[in-house]
């Protein structure tokens, strides 16, 4: 990296480039306006009155924050989110418990379609604002919305004009030449962008630069956005990798400080996320050298944030793909996950009505949540999925008691499933509908269906889906039923009512059975015939309740299996009783996401992820979904074992594995560093669709990872 960009990145990880915000006196006339206009002319007078930060060296301009706005302005952060804020303080924090036992609000992530304010320019969306005035002059309250959007692009513009000024107004005080042509290219910049559509590289970037602050999330897709400007500059000659480079890692650089250094989150990757790669509308692999170009900026930059999604197609040459496994290992922030395009764009095809040509521009955002460019992850929580197992055993005894085999068994337990989820489809209505009382005019801007609907993204007007049977649990229940075919029905070692009897003493006084189990039992993840077919037979039941079903605003379900860093597995182990595999009351569910721990992977790493591969025909859990593994450093630091292991991943996706992250570092490694954290501060791993350092985690997180699947 140059020495701009090394000071640069000194500086983030110490102190914010960020100006500290500007809290304003608003005029007291602005009460007798409408909320909805009061709140949108506030907005704007917060936009303008912020100060324009430059920093040292800096080559673009722009940065705001919200934090003194008391108004719905940036939707990441919630800021001014006065109802969402009040979801998240009741449903959202873990020490209130879940909401009936079974739920909790999650966080919504967002993406927003940068590249369309690239291309047509704040006044190309006020010309799709116009439109939709015109057609929906009739509706009252679509059109006060739309006229609300034409007051915010006009209080961007204002604010880019500040910044156009200031640029201008430093340049006349610069004594260093080269400086000072920096800040009047600066100046000539913002001029077009983001106002207009971009007509260059570097302005594409300033665009992206400028309005991130607006939506704060993800990226999204840069190297489809930005593609063409790079291609077309690098061929006339206005622009040379090393400025290409150069200007996408000042962009990485601020994406870093927009989370505060004095954050928790600072060093979680899930706060930013956006994908390389993938489909283009052609079908062919998307994977270019602006592409490339990206990666190796960012992986450059001892930065955590942003973080990206390496997405795999069947046409993605094995060279490419080992490449980027190559630049993961060689990371010591581990900031690359990986996921099939295959497998992901039918999950959204098959499950959700999106077309080819909508599917192909999915992001993976936060901690592996998925949205389409300018969409919304909708997604109201995360629920026990151990519940309707819990009632099915604790609550209808006399029905297992008389149920002749599996199958009646099964149908007893899918009443139970679709009871909890009705309930998780109430409950998520009731939050959509609670959360949708704010509306964010500004970040309504950036997505897509909101103009064209005259409806804000907080009410529905964003594309994206929401979540259903997500959460923690899903392995408990797979193993907990395989358990029950295999010993009950299929081997009748034991009978239903012995198996139920030792369930609801805790396994007390049942001591030979419990070990029997744990040494026996067919657990999911060994490629063994009875529990993948178990596994097939849950998500198709929950796929099958699914299937056609929209949530409050019209959007589709997909499932979850456990996205995120907080505790779901211990808070809902907690109130869930002794299981069939094994579990004791109370104890956390053992797997986070889709895998198998503490030995019950028997026949290695290979088995398991052809059950992984296998276990969910429908797609249906294909949306979100996250698969940890271990692998010992030894194949991964020796060049030849290293090339077995991208095989094996490889294999793992031709085969329909959905995504997948790999931790590098040994399990005694990991246990030498829980109990001496002080010498193993440096160590990252890859928890759930982010990465952080080890010795930051919870305890239980900590455990679950020790115990994950290992390749030795």
């Amino acid at each position: 990296m140059t020495e701009r960009i090394e000071n640069m990145v000194n500086y983030v990880l110490k102190k914010t480039i960020y100006p500290e915000p500007r809290e304003i006196e608003y005029d007291r006339a602005d009460y007798l306006l409408s909320e909805r206009c009061r709140e949108t002319k506030r907005l704007c007078e917060y936009m303008l009155a912020q100060e324009v930060a430059i920093p040292d060296g800096a080559l673009m301009v722009g940065m705001i924050r919200f934090d003194k706005c008391p108004y719905p302005s940036d939707f990441m952060k919630k800021k001014g989110f006065k109802h969402t804020k009040e979801i998240q303080q009741h449903f959202f924090d873990l020490q209130n418990g879940p909401f009936d036992y079974f739920k909790f609000w999650g966080w919504q992530h967002a993406t927003a379609d940068f590249g369309k304010i690239i291309e047509v320019g704040i006044e190309g969306i006020k010309e799709q604002i116009y439109k939709s005035l015109e057609k929906f002059s009739e509706d009252e309250d679509k059109t006060d919305f739309l006229n609300a959007c034409l007051m915010v692009c006009d209080g961007i513009i204002a604010w880019e004009n500040k910044c156009v000024d200031e640029c201008y107004n430093r340049s006349l005080t610069e004594n260093t030449p080269e400086r000072k042509q920096q800040l009047l290219k600066m100046s000539e910049n913002l001029k077009r962008v983001p106002r207009y559509p971009a007509t260059s590289f570097y302005e594409a970037i300033q665009s992206l630069y400028f309005c991130f602050d607006f939506l704060s999330d993800s990226l999204g897709l840069p190297d489809r956005w930005l593609y063409k400007y790079y291609k077309q500059d690098i061929e006339n000659g206005s622009i040379t990798d090393e400025f290409a480079k150069e200007l996408l890692q000042e962009l990485f650089i601020r994406v870093q400080s927009c989370t505060p250094v004095e954050s928790a989150a600072f060093t979680k990757g899930g706060e930013s996320n956006f994908s390389l790669g993938g489909y283009t509308a052609d079908g062919e692999d998307g994977y270019n050298e602006l592409s490339e170009l990206i990666l190796t900026s960012l992986l450059e930059l001892p930065l955590y944030i942003p973080q990206v999604t390496f997405r795999w197609t069947k046409k993605t040459p094995f060279d490419t793909f080992y490449h980027v496994m190559d630049l993961e290992r060689k990371d010591p922030h581990q900031r690359i996950a990986f996921v099939n395009d295959d497998v992901k764009i039918e999950c959204l095809m098959k499950n959700c009505n999106v077309s080819w040509e909508e599917a192909i521009s999915y992001v993976t955002i936060g901690c592996n949540m998925i949205a389409l460019s300018g969409g919304l992850w909708y997604g109201t929580g995360y629920a026990n999925q151990v519940k309707p197992l819990n009632d099915t055993l604790y609550n209808r005894k006399e029905d297992i008691i008389k149920a002749k085999n599996f199958d009646e068994f099964f149908e007893i337990y899918k009443d139970e499933l679709h009871k909890h989820l009705t309930r998780d489809m109430e409950v998520g209505n009731m939050l959509h509908a609670y959360a949708s009382k704010d509306e964010c005019i500004l970040g309504s801007l950036f997505m897509t269906g909101c103009i064209e609907k005259g409806l804000s993204m907080h009410k529905g007007g964003a594309s994206g889906f929401s979540e259903m049977g997500g959460g923690a649990g899903l392995m408990c229940t797979i193993d907990s039923l395989a358990i029950i075919k295999q010993f009950v029905f299929d081997e009748k070692i034991v009978s239903a009512e012995e198996m139920l009897n030792a369930l609801e003493n805790n396994w007390d006084g049942y001591e030979h059975l419990h070990s029997m189990i744990l040494k026996k039992g067919n657990f999911f993840g060994n490629d063994y015939e009875l529990s993948d077919e178990v596994a097939k037979r849950v998500t198709t039941a929950i796929n099958e309740f699914a299937k056609d079903k929209t949530d409050i605003f019209g959007k589709h379900y997909i499932g979850v299996v456990a996205p995120g860093y907080r505790e779901y597995h211990k808070v809902f182990g907690a109130v869930t009783g002794a299981t069939p595999d094994g579990r004791f009351k109370g104890e956390p569910f053992k797997t986070i996401g889709v895998g198998q721990t503490e030995g019950r992977d028997r026949e290695g790493l290979t088995a398991l992820l052809n059950s992984v591969a296998n276990y969910d025909p429908s797609r249906h859990f294909a949306g979100v979904t996250v698969t940890n593994i271990n692998v010992d450093s030894a194949l991964i630091d020796n060049d030849e074992n290293f090339k077995k292991t991208a095989i094996l991943i490889e294999t793992y996706f031709k085969n329909g594995g959905a995504q997948i992250q790999i931790n590098s570092v040994s399990a005694e490694e990991l246990i030498a560093a829980k109990e001496n954290p002080e010498k193993y501060k440096s160590l990252r791993v890859r928890v759930s669709g982010f990465s952080d350092y080890f010795v930051n985690l919870s305890e239980p997180l900590q455990d679950n990872i020790i115990k994950r699947t290992s390749l030795k």
